[in-house]
């Protein structure tokens, strides 16, 4: 049971690493996106970027903003899909095994339900950002600066645009907060390490 439990662990570590390098590189690599194509002051050929250059004390670089985000738009995309999804499966497949084959080992172990807490927040927020956030501010990224709208629209929806890229910045700082703290539950080392005198004989060698 040793090995069976130990493996399955590794893993489960393993998928919250990832599950955290991959919200740490979207934060990095936004804003390294941003500022380069920003210095190179980059002029987009893209007919649906042919607009009008907006005058505003807060963005100046409208068509190079409009080409970082959809650079960025595609790495949160990618980065969701095919490594913090999984991840998180991972996660919530582990937590199901171990609740149902170690249980009376799980219910001894130090600091178990605030892992669990910290855990099951964090998925939380990762639906609902995937789920709700993240397609909202796709759509608005793409129609805030589209030909034929007037500029009481336009602006509107730039003003949702940057209430909705706030929340999801919000929303991953505080996954990558919660999943930082899980290393810090005596949980996350697994149930063979903490409170092991609790229950000896459990998981014979």
């Amino acid at each position: 049971m040793n090995k069976v439990y130990n493996t399955l662990h590794a893993i489960y570590q393993l998928a919250i690493a990832m599950w955290l390098a991959a919200g740490v590189m979207i934060a990095i690599s936004a804003a390294a996106i941003f500022a380069t194509c920003r210095s190179l002051n980059v002029s987009i050929a893209d007919p649906q970027f042919q607009t009008p250059v907006f005058t505003s004390a807060d963005s100046p670089f409208v068509m190079t903003d409009v080409l970082a985000g959809k650079i960025v738009g595609n790495l949160i995309q990618n980065s969701t899909a095919y490594i913090m999804l999984p991840c998180v499966l991972l996660v919530i497949l582990f937590l199901l095994l171990e609740a149902t084959l170690y249980r009376k080992r799980l219910l001894a172990a130090t600091g178990v339900w605030l892992r669990l807490l910290l855990l099951v927040t964090a998925m939380t927020l990762f639906i609902y950002a995937a789920g709700f956030v993240q397609p909202k501010a796709f759509k608005l990224s793409k129609s805030r600066y589209q030909q034929g709208i007037s500029n009481q629209i336009r602006d509107e929806r730039i003003a949702q645009f940057k209430k909705v890229h706030r929340q999801s910045t919000q929303i991953m700082s505080l996954q990558i907060l919660l999943l930082l703290a899980v290393y810090f539950t005596p949980a996350h080392r697994g149930l063979l390490t903490s409170s092991s005198k609790q229950s000896p004989g459990l998981f014979p060698a």
